[in-house]
């Protein structure tokens, strides 16, 4: 039986995730589920386990820093995550795998393949380990898309977007008001963060909590407490304190 732990500060992730894998109650047990980075921490110094999934960006410690403080630690890393720009680094500290969510089962169920042949001391899964590695490594040479397009789930269904045309996404309580250029707007079943995490990090960027800017369609920056981007529609976007200095610098300031 593989011990698990679970460590994510999303709740939703967490829930999705133990649910998949409770779906194979013979082969995976979920020891514990952790929202804080710092009390997995402690919890992982005393109570081993075989396979830690684990998110990379969390408040207050990430994924990669747990890993640092965590000396000794015998298990296997699995990490979960919208990012792949961080998959390179993650196989550098011998994660076994790199799951990008939404997690699908079949890619899971590879995951926990490896992790039950490497108890085993068997070599199957580094193969397929390398491989996925190498395709990371093209994935993530090839040139960017600058017009790549995103899905958003709405209450109507599906609504293809293409990443140029979003001005700016503000937050709406448990979902995301998407302002789009020909003064378009969309209502987005999605929390902002959620939203953010399938926009591209070198284009958007978070400027207030709840507003993500698409820093190509900044017209101008007004200073103020925080300041105020005016974007090219017209619409002007609140900038938060401390997010100023990185909003300024972004900005070529």
């Amino acid at each position: 039986m593989i011990r698990a732990i679970l460590v994510d500060d999303e709740r939703h992730c967490c829930e999705t995730l133990r649910y998949m894998l409770g779906k194979h109650p013979g082969r995976v047990q979920v020891e514990a589920v952790f929202q804080d980075p710092a009390k997995a921490l402690a919890h992982l110094r005393t109570q081993p386990c075989d396979v830690l999934f684990l998110d990379i960006e969390m408040p207050g410690m990430n994924g990669f820093q747990l890993l640092e403080q965590l000396e000794g630690f015998k298990g296997q890393v699995v990490f979960t995550t919208a990012y792949d720009r961080f998959a390179v680094k993650a196989f550098k500290v011998n994660a076994i795998d790199y799951l990008l969510k939404p997690v699908q089962e079949d890619e899971l169920l590879a995951a926990l393949e490896k992790v039950e042949a490497l108890r085993n001391g068997g070599k199957d899964a580094l193969p397929a380990l390398e491989e996925r590695m190498r395709q990371l490594m093209r994935d993530l040479q090839a040139p960017a898309c600058g017009n790549a397009r995103i899905a958003f789930s709405t209450v109507h269904g599906l609504d293809l977007v293409e990443t140029d045309d979003i001005i700016c996404c503000q937050s709406e309580s448990n979902y995301t008001r998407i302002h789009l250029t020909g003064e378009r707007r969309i209502l987005v079943s999605r929390t902002l963060r959620e939203v953010e995490e399938q926009l591209p990090a070198d284009r958007f960027l978070r400027v207030h909590h709840s507003y993500v800017a698409n820093l190509d369609h900044v017209q101008k920056y007004l200073r103020g407490d925080g300041g105020t981007l005016v974007m090219d529609n017209g619409m002007e976007v609140k900038v938060s304190r401390n997010r100023k200095d990185v909003v300024v610098e972004r900005l070529g300031g």
